[in-house]
């Protein structure tokens, strides 16, 4: 089990290594790699918030389990050829989730920040995505990667925009709980 930070993990306890992977895209790319590598895992399970972009009727402490992650390119940028924009959750794992948590299966947007703008948390929507949530992406591409089966349960913490910093302060410990008992459920 994996999440961005501590209060994330906090309490979880059960047959399986928890570990830290730090907080945004790249902190979490260099935390996943690391943890990946040390305990070599038969899967990985990413928990944590999210943030609901408009559009779905999602709202906190909604649980939805992430599909796929798309990477954020802002209006101003563009990708090299190359480069990965779009990472899977194990397909069948992903399904089994949702299904036996009864909770929506989503696509999320992952960018290098929190959205603070409505115009742009709107944008996000119109490409597809239902949630912002800054660390699947990384898990999803590092787990790839090894081929380790990986999957992410998020609980709603707030709407993305321009009131969504004081959204997730206010409602996620409330998330984070949910998005727990949810992983604790659903194991």
């Amino acid at each position: 089990m994996v999440g961005a930070y501590a209060p994330e993990l906090d309490g979880l306890r059960g047959d399986f290594v928890v570990r830290e992977l730090g907080v945004g895209v790249v902190e979490a790319s260099a935390g996943a790699e690391r943890a990946l590598a040390e305990t070599q895992p038969d899967l990985v399970i990413l928990v944590g918030t999210a943030g609901v972009l408009p559009g779905p009727p999602l709202g906190p402490p909604q649980v939805v389990v992430a599909r796929s992650a798309r990477l954020v390119l802002r209006e101003v940028e563009y990708a090299p050829g190359p480069m990965a924009l779009i990472a899977d959750a194990d397909v069948e794992l992903a399904a089994r989730l949702a299904a036996r948590l009864g909770v929506p299966l989503v696509d999320a947007a992952s960018p290098l920040g929190v959205t603070s703008s409505d115009a742009e948390a709107a944008r996000l929507a119109e490409a597809g995505a239902a949630i912002e949530q800054l660390e699947c992406f990384a898990l999803y591409r590092a787990a790839a990667r090894r081929r380790i089966p990986a999957v992410a349960i998020f609980a709603v913490a707030n709407r993305v925009g321009s009131n969504a910093a004081v959204e997730w302060k206010a409602n996620r410990v409330h998330a984070e709980a949910a998005a727990k008992d949810a992983l604790m459920r659903a194991l």
